[in-house]
C-alpha cells in the first residue's frame, strides 16, 4: 500500500507530508495529519500472528449490487480443512452482514449448518469432526451493508468499510458511478467472509453480476462473460495462485480499458474516459519495470496479468491487490499536468509489492516492514535504474526526512513491534521509510551482489507463504555466511538512531588525519549502534578510502597523509540512518561541493553554507553554483536558500533567478525561482513585466500559479487583472492560485469565481479551497455572499466521505463565526440593525449546526474545532 497521507509522500504519501520536499497541494493536510498523530501511538498489548485452526484452500464468490441500499448480495463456497488438530467447528471474519444461510455441501446436497453469528464473528458448528486430511465445502448466503457499519480512521487508509459505492445513485455530475473494494487490513471480509488475516492464502473465483454497461475487474484472469435476460452481464474472474484474503479486490464502473501488453501478457490501464488518451503516459514505464525487477531479483514477475484502475474517493493512495492495483484519483492527469510532477514511484512501489507482499506475505502485520519497506525500497531501485543515482539519492533522502520529523514529533519504536492498537498503526514512516532506509545499509554492508542474491534465496524458499523477519535473516546468512543478529536485532527489532558528533583534527607534525566519532543517543534508551561506515580522504584531488567501525561510545580514527586532506569525508557512501554534527570549515564543505560524487555530498555542503557565517562570500559562491548544478534536484534545493543573499545588494542572485525562471528546462526549479524572484525582487524595476512575458510562453501549471502570485504582489490591480484570465483554467493549481489572490486582494464581485469553481474541487483540493474562500469572507462584508458560504461549508462538514475535509470545514465555520459576532457587534454599535441582526442569525445558525453535527470516533479533529 501506498500511504496516500503519510506519503501524499506519501506521498502522506502521502501517508505521505514528513518530508523536506517543497509545498505540494498535499502538504495542506499538515495541520490534521499532526492532529492525528497523537492518538498512534502508547502503550498497547502484544500482538501475535493469528493462530491458523482451519486453512481455505479455495473461495467461490457470487455477488450482485443494490445501488440504491448500497448493499452487496453474496453467495460464497468456501474449500477448506483443518489446520492440524481434528475440529468440528469453524470460525469466519463476516463483518456488518446479514447472515442468511450457511450450509455443508456434499455433492450437489446442501445441509444447513448451526452457526452463532456475533461482533463480527460467524461460528459454523460443522456436520461431523474433520482431520487435518480431509477436506469439507461450507455455503454461505449473505448481505454486504458496508453502510451500515461503524468504522474507523487509521494512518494509511481512511476507513475500513471494505467496499465502497461511489455515487451510487448516479446524482454527482463530477463522479461516475463505482463500486470497489480496500481490504488491507482487515476489511475484506466486510464483502465476504474468510480469515482476515495476512497469514491465510488461497485460490479464489469471483462472479460479478452488474448492468452491462459496468466494466468490471478483479484479480487473475476473466474466465468468462455472459449476458443476462435482464440486461445484466456476468463476469467470472479466476485467481489460480494463491494469495491472502486482504489482496483480494473488484473494481465496477463505466471505465475507459486501455489494452497493453507485456511479454504476451495483458497490462490494461482502467482509468476515466477523459483521461483515456493519457493513460500510457500515466504508467508509463511499468512494463519495464516488470522487466528490471524480474531480472534484478532473479524471480520473474509471478502473476497472470498486472492490471492498474484508478478509482475516485479513494482512502489510501494506492493498493497492490494481485494483478490489479488500484490508485486514488490524484494519479490521473493529463499530458500538461504531468509536466510538473507524476506518480511513477507509486507505480512502482505498487508493483514491487507483487513480490515483496504478495508473492512473500508478512505472517502478521507486526511484521508489515517485510511489505512496506521492501516497496519503499523498490522506488528507490527503479529510480537508480532508469534515473541514475542522483535522483534515486534525493529520493532516499526524502525517506530519512520523513522518519526523523516522525521520531520528533511522535516518538521511536522498533521497526518490527509486537505492541500496537490497531493494525492500521504499523503504517507509519518507520514500516516505510525508516524500513527502506535499512534495506539499504544492508545492501550496502553485504555488498550488491551478496544483497540481490539474498533477496532471491529469501523470495524462491518463501513463495506463496507468509513469512517473518528471522527468514529474511536467514537468507541472507545462508548467502553471506555471516551471522547477521547484530543487524537485524539493531535496525529491525530495534529502536531509534545514532546521534553523532564527528570532529576532524590534522597533525601536521606526524601527518595524521584524526576523526573522532561520539555516539551521543541515551544508550540506555536507545542502543549503542555497531556503524560499519565508509571514510573518504581527499587529498590533492586523490581519494583515500578506508572502511572502519564505529561501536564505542567515542573513538577515533587515525589516517597516515603526505599533507592535510582537502576534506574528510565520513560515511563517503551516504548510507546511515543518523543524526550528525559534522565540524567541518567551509572551506572543507566547498571542496566537498565541489569534488564529492553523490547527491547528499552536494546536499550537505548547501546546507552547511547557507548556515555559515565565517564567510559570506564563499557561502554564497556555493550556492550560486549550486544553482546551475547539473542535476535540477541540486538547483531547485539551492534556489530554495534565496533568503541567504541581501535582496537589495545580491543583484547576482537576481540575474540567476530570472535566468533560471525563463530557461531552466524542469518546471519545479523555475517555479522555485519565480517564488524567489516575488519573495525578494517584487520591487524591482521590470519585474513585473518579467513574470507577465512568462506566464504566456511557460507549459508548467505550477509555475503559471506562482507567476500569478508573483503579478499580484508585485502590483495587485494587475495581479486581479491576470487572475480574472484564468478563471476558467482548466488546472486545478492554477485555480488555487486563482482562489489565493482573491483571498488576499478580491472584492464582493470575485465571490461568483468561488461559487463556482466550488464545483471542480475534489478530494484534498477541497481543504484549500475552503481556506482559501474562509480567508477571503473574512474580508467581504456582505450578508448575502456570507449566506451561500456557510451553505457550502455546512454541506462539507456534513460530508461523510473524509474527516480531513470535515475538520476544515467545521474549522472554517469556527473562524466565521467569530468574525460574525464581531460585526454584529459593531453594527449593533452603530444602529444597523438590519445588519447586526443578519449577522447575529449566522451566529445562531453555526452554533446550533455545530452542536447537532453528527460525529463518529473518527472525527476526534472535528470536535476539537466545533
Amino acid at each position: 500500500m501506498n500511504k496516500f497521507i503519510a506519503t501524499l509522500s506519501v506521498t502522506v504519501l502521502l501517508i505521505t507530508g514528513c518530508t523536506n520536499q517543497k509545498t505540494t497541494s498535499s502538504d495542506y493536510l499538515t495541520e490534521a495529519v499532526q492532529l492525528h498523530a497523537v492518538e498512534v501511538f502508547a502503550t498497547e498489548p502484544y500482538r501475535a500472528s493469528r493462530t491458523r485452526e482451519i486453512d481455505i484452500i479455495h473461495t467461490n464468490l457470487d455477488v450482485r449490487f443494490d445501488w440504491k441500499n448500497q448493499y452487496m448480495y453474496g453467495k460464497a463456497i468456501i474449500l477448506a480443512k483443518p489446520y492440524f488438530y481434528t475440529t468440528n467447528t469453524m470460525v469466519l471474519d463476516a463483518k456488518g452482514m446479514e447472515i442468511r444461510k450457511v450450509a455443508i455441501l456434499e455433492g450437489t446436497l446442501e445441509n444447513e449448518l448451526a452457526y452463532k453469528y456475533e461482533d463480527d464473528v460467524l461460528t459454523i458448528t460443522l456436520d461431523r469432526n474433520y482431520a487435518k486430511s480431509e477436506t469439507f465445502k461450507v455455503f454461505i448466503e449473505y448481505v454486504s451493508k458496508p453502510e451500515e457499519r461503524e468504522t474507523n480512521a487509521g494512518n494509511a487508509v481512511t476507513d475500513d468499510k471494505g467496499l465502497y459505492f461511489i455515487n451510487p445513485l448516479g446524482e454527482d455530475p463530477k463522479k461516475p458511478q463505482q463500486i470497489w473494494t480496500q481490504g488491507e487490513t482487515e476489511a475484506n471480509s466486510v464483502w465476504f467472509p474468510t480469515i482476515d488475516s495476512p497469514n491465510e492464502r488461497c485460490t479464489h473465483e469471483i462472479s460479478i453480476t452488474v448492468e452491462d454497461r459496468f466494466v468490471t475487474l478483479s484479480n487473475g484472469l476473466l474466465s468468462s462473460s455472459e449476458k443476462n435476460d435482464d440486461g445484466t452481464r456476468t463476469d467470472t474472474w479466476v485467481q489460480a495462485k494463491p494469495i491472502a484474503p486482504y489482496l483480494f479486490m473488484m473494481a465496477i464502473s463505466e471505465f475507459a480499458v486501455v489494452e497493453d501488453v507485456h511479454n504476451g501478457m495483458k497490462m490494461n490501464y482502467y482509468v476515466d474516459k477523459d483521461y483515456e488518451p493519457y493513460a500510457k503516459e500515466i504508467f508509463k514505464n511499468t512494463g519495464e519495470m516488470i522487466s528490471f525487477y524480474s531480472e534484478v531479483l532473479g524471480y520473474d514477475y509471478p502473476w497472470s496479468k498486472y492490471s492498474q484502475v484508478i478509482v475516485h474517493d479513494y482512502v489510501s493512495g494506492a493498493m497492490e491487490n494481485v494483478g490489479a492495483v488500484i490508485f486514488g484519483d490524484f494519479v490521473q492527469q493529463t499530458h500538461r499536468e504531468m509536466i510538473d510532477g507524476d506518480n511513477e514511484e507509486t507505480v512502482a512501489h505498487e508493483l514491487f509489492h507483487h513480490w515483496f507482499g504478495d508473492l512473500v506475505t508478512c505472517e502478521s502485520w507486526s511484521n508489515l516492514p517485510l511489505n512496506e519497506s521492501f516497496a519503499t525500497y523498490g522506488e528507490y531501485l527503479w529510480f537508480e535504474h532508469k534515473y541514475g543515482r542522483m535522483r534515486a539519492d534525493e529520493h532516499l533522502d526524502y525517506d530519512l526526512q520523513g522518519y526523523l520529523y516522525e521520531v520528533k514529533s511522535s516518538g521511536a519504536e522498533d521497526l518490527i513491534r509486537f505492541q500496537y492498537n490497531k493494525p492500521d498503526d504499523m503504517f507509519d514512516s518507520h514500516s516505510y521509510a525508516k524500513g527502506g532506509r535499512v534495506l539499504h545499509m544492508l545492501r550496502n554492508y553485504v555488498g550488491d551482489d551478496a544483497f540481490f542474491e539474498g533477496l532471491k534465496l529469501y523470495l524462491h524458499d518463501n513463495e506463496y507463504t507468509s513469512v517473518e523477519i528471522h527468514q529474511l535473516r536467514l537468507a541472507f546468512e545462508k548467502v553471506t555466511g555471516e551471522d547477521l543478529n547484530w543487524f537485524f536485532n539493531q535496525w529491525f527489532m530495534g529502536k531509534g538512531h545514532p546521534d553523532l558528533n564527528i570532529t576532524y583534527t590534522w597533525d601536521a607534525d606526524s601527518a595524521v588525519q584524526y576523526v573522532t566519532v561520539e555516539q551521543l543517543q541515551n544508550v540506555e534508551e536507545y542502543a549503542l549502534f555497531k556503524l560499519p561506515v565508509k571514510i573518504d580522504m581527499y587529498v590533492n584531488g586523490a581519494v583515500q578510502s578506508y572502511k572502519v567501525v564505529v561501536d564505542s561510545v567515542k573513538q577515533t580514527f587515525a589516517f597516515k597523509s603526505d599533507s592535510k586532506p582537502d576534506f574528510v569525508n565520513f560515511d563517503a557512501d551516504k548510507m546511515l540512518i543518523c543524526t550528525k554534527k559534522e565540524n567541518h570549515t567551509l572551506n572543507e564543505m566547498a571542496a566537498m561541493y565541489r569534488q564529492a560524487p553523490l547527491y547528499m555530498d552536494k546536499l550537505e555542503a548547501m546546507k552547511f553554507a547557507y548556515t555559515d557565517t565565517t564567510n559570506e562570500k564563499l557561502a554564497k559562491e556555493i550556492l550560486l553554483d549550486a544553482m546551475l548544478d547539473e542535476y535540477d534536484g541540486i538547483r531547485r534545493e539551492a534556489v530554495s536558500y534565496y533568503d541567504k543573499f541581501d535582496e537589495i545588494n545580491d543583484l547576482k542572485l537576481k540575474d540567476v533567478l530570472v535566468s533560471t525562471m525563463k530557461n531552466d528546462p524542469e518546471s519545479m526549479v523555475r517555479n522555485e525561482a519565480v517564488i524567489a524572484l516575488y519573495d525578494y525582487f517584487a520591487w524591482a524595476e521590470g519585474m513585473t513585466e518579467n513574470f507577465i512575458a512568462q506566464i504566456v510562453v511557460d507549459s508548467s501549471y505550477e509555475v503559471i500559479g506562482g507567476l500569478l502570485r508573483g503579478i499580484a504582489i508585485s502590483d495587485s490591480t494587475l495581479g486581479l487583472e491576470q487572475a480574472v484570465k484564468f478563471e476558467g483554467s482548466k488546472s486545478k493549481t492554477v485555480l488555487f492560485s486563482v482562489a489565493e489572490i482573491y483571498s488576499v486582494f478580491g472584492t464582493a464581485k470575485n465571490n461568483d469565481f468561488f461559487i463556482q469553481t466550488y464545483p471542480k474541487a475534489e478530494g484534498y483540493y477541497i481543504m484549500s479551497f475552503i481556506d482559501y474562500y474562509k480567508d477571503f469572507l473574512l474580508r467581504i462584508d456582505d450578508l448575502t455572499i456570507q449566506e451561500s458560504a456557510v451553505n457550502l461549508f455546512e454541506k462539507e462538514a456534513s460530508n461523510p466521505l473524509g474527516w480531513f475535509v470535515r475538520y476544515y470545514a467545521v474549522s472554517a465555520l469556527s473562524d466565521l463565526r467569530t468574525v460574525y459576532e464581531s460585526r454584529e457587534k459593531s453594527a449593533t454599535k452603530a444602529n444597523e440593525v438590519s445588519k447586526a441582526e443578519g449577522y447575529g442569525r449566522f451566529v445562531k445558525r453555526i452554533d446550533d449546526f455545530l452542536a447537532n453535527l453528527r460525529l463518529t470516533e473518527k472525527d476526534g479533529r472535528v470536535f476539537m474545532q466545533r
